[in-house]
This record gives structure tokens, C-alpha cells and sequence, in this order.
């Protein structure tokens, strides 16, 4: 997709955490645009799906990537991330809610195939959050940035607290 959510200064940010010697990981469908980051700090998202990336990050980048999983992979994405970020560490996440114009209005071959997803060519899939929804399923984490915007785009900033396990939520309502 060409409307990827990419947080101005993230690269910045993610960069500098790197240099500092800080593990960090960049969770995304493929390069970032303008994006050069070391390679081995860059995952796709087949390692995503077969949990391929190494915890206890400092930072993760999980950028717009709810909208290429199925609803039962999705209502995992929380206590994936929760065992990939260290306490601690922050998780930088994009996504879409069901304002999104793609779930609006799907475009040429895509269909709804559940009340959230839809189903593409080549088993492909896009999974929509409801607003405010990311909000409840990092409920236990501290929230240092969230913004939804009203063209269903969402960008949330978190830190995951110290000194005890997160319990996450895992349910997709």
C-alpha cells in the first residue's frame, strides 16, 4: 500500500536509539520509504508470523501492519509485542480503524470477509481496528502519544512499565 503511516522523526529517533547501542527492531511489510537502517534491525512480517525476532527490545516499530493480518492473527499482536518489548521500552504502532477509506470503500478485488477484514488477491488480508480500540488493547501499558484521525489512521506511542508482567488483552471487539 502506498499510504503507509510513518511518524515524522521516527527515523530519527529510531536511528539514534540504535547508535546508542540499544536493541531495537523495525517490524514492517517491506523497506521503509527514504528509510537506510541496519539490516539487522529491519523484520518482515513473515518473521513476524513465525516469530523469528528476538525479545526483550528496547524499541519497536510496528508500523502498519494490523491491516495485512487476519482477525486471529491480529488478537495476537498484543502479548506478541508485550513479549518482544522490554519493560520498560517503547512500542511505536500504526494501524487503521474502520474509518479508513480502504475499508470504506474496498478497492477492485477485495471483498469483506468478516466484520473487520477483508479478504484480497493472493490471500491477502486487511484487518481494521474499532476507534479507540488500540487504546484498550495496551490498556495496562503507559500511553505517551495516541492520535486517531478522522481518515481512520491511527498512531499510538508506548512504554511498557517496569517491574512486573504486562497482561495484555487479546480481545478484538
Amino acid at each position: 500500500m502506498s499510504d503507509q503511516i510513518y511518524p515524522p522523526a521516527l527515523q530519527e529517533i529510531f536511528e539514534q536509539v540504535h547508535e546508542e547501542g540499544d536493541q531495537v527492531a523495525l517490524i514492517s511489510s517491506g523497506q521503509v520509504p527514504g528509510w537506510s537502517l541496519a539490516e539487522e534491525t529491519v523484520f518482515t512480517l513473515e518473521q513476524w508470523s513465525d516469530r523469528d525476532i528476538p525479545d526483550n527490545r528496547d524499541m519497536v516499530l510496528f508500523l502498519d501492519l494490523f491491516c495485512r493480518l487476519t482477525a486471529a492473527e491480529a488478537a495476537q499482536v498484543p502479548a506478541q509485542l508485550s513479549r518482544l518489548v522490554r519493560p520498560g521500552g517503547l512500542l511505536f504502532l500504526t494501524a487503521r480503524t474502520t474509518d479508513h477509506p480502504t475499508w470504506a470503500t474496498p478497492e477492485s478485488g477485495w471483498m469483506r470477509s468478516g466484520t473487520r477484514e477483508l479478504a484480497g488477491p493472493d490471500d491477502q488480508h486487511r484487518f481494521y481496528l474499532h476507534d479507540d480500540e488500540i487504546v484498550t488493547l495496551f490498556a495496562a501499558w503507559n500511553i505517551l502519544h495516541h492520535t486517531e484521525g478522522e481518515d481512520g489512521r491511527i498512531e499510538i506511542v508506548l512504554m511498557k512499565p517496569e517491574g512486573r508482567t504486562v497482561d495484555v488483552s487479546t480481545a478484538l471487539y
